[in-house]
């Protein structure tokens, strides 16, 4: 199949190759045969015109022998070139202004500009990348980037380990809101801040050992974290809010910090 539709493009590209060619032919004689009949029109008119033009000074000046006459007849002629050379120079003028105020990324692919054959194999081919391109499309529920959260989903647009770096800001925030002395030092690790807040009866031990380990596994390791590594992690960040003062609404808080434990046993 694949080799019947390459044989049918190629044998198309050589359809248009030659069409083209034998376009481009055509135009160049037919351009040719304009400007030999232009040239011709324009020389013999040219010859006319300079024959009667001394047939009437040579009548006006041997038999009539009257200046006025030679002057009127000098001066229709005279005026007849200015004017003539006037309309050539304006449409000189036109015709340059047209060519300047063309796109420059114009495409002749319409009806008018290319022969039949080649004008529906154009269009047939436009046709079919249409096609292709729409069934190119990605799918949202296909489209994952490692360590980002899926598109179309409550995750989306968000990196998970850069998310998780970030909780502890909010776990800041309640310990100071309990007693701005429990404040961390920016000297101690989380992980001795963590031990600190579980030795002295603020959180337990379980949740703060499984927080300071998914907080340094996400700070410092170099594997992307899964969605549902990180929804595990959130709902352990939640339950340890909950703890310091802030209400939680987990169903399934000791589910999230047995899942976190048997994952760093791992």
């Amino acid at each position: 199949m694949k080799q019947d539709e390459d044989i049918q493009l190629r044998d198309g590209r050589s359809e248009v190759s030659y069409m083209e060619r034998r376009g481009r032919n055509k135009m160049t004689c037919g351009a040719r045969l304009y400007v030999a009949t232009l040239f011709c029109f324009v020389a013999i008119t040219g010859a006319f015109l300079l024959f009667s033009a001394y047939d009437f000074f040579f009548q006006a000046v041997r038999r009539t022998k009257n200046i006025s006459y030679v002057l009127v007849v000098g001066g229709s002629y005279l005026l007849l070139g200015l004017v003539a050379s006037i309309f050539g120079f304006s449409r000189l003028l036109s015709i340059r202004a047209a060519i300047n105020d063309m796109p420059k990324l114009y495409v002749p692919i319409k009806k008018e500009d290319l022969p039949k054959k080649v004008y529906h194999f154009v269009t047939s081919e436009f046709e079919r990348i249409r096609k292709i391109q729409q069934q190119l499309e990605p799918l949202p529920n296909k489209c994952k980037q490692p360590g980002w959260g899926q598109i179309g989903t409550v995750y989306e647009d968000i990196h998970f380990k850069t998310s998780v770096v970030r909780t502890l800001g909010f776990i800041d925030q309640a310990v100071f809101r309990i007693s701005p002395s429990l404040a961390r030092p920016e000297n101690i690790t989380v992980s001795q801040y963590m031990e600190f807040l579980s030795h002295h009866g603020y959180v337990d031990k379980r949740i703060t050992e499984a927080y300071a380990d998914g907080y340094e596994r996400a700070r410092f390791g170099e594997d992307e974290w899964s969605e549902e590594e990180y929804t595990d992690f959130m709902k352990l960040v939640s339950l340890l809010l909950s703890t310091l003062g802030y209400q939680s609404d987990l169903e399934s808080d000791q589910q999230s910090i047995n899942t976190m434990q048997t994952r760093m046993s791992l």
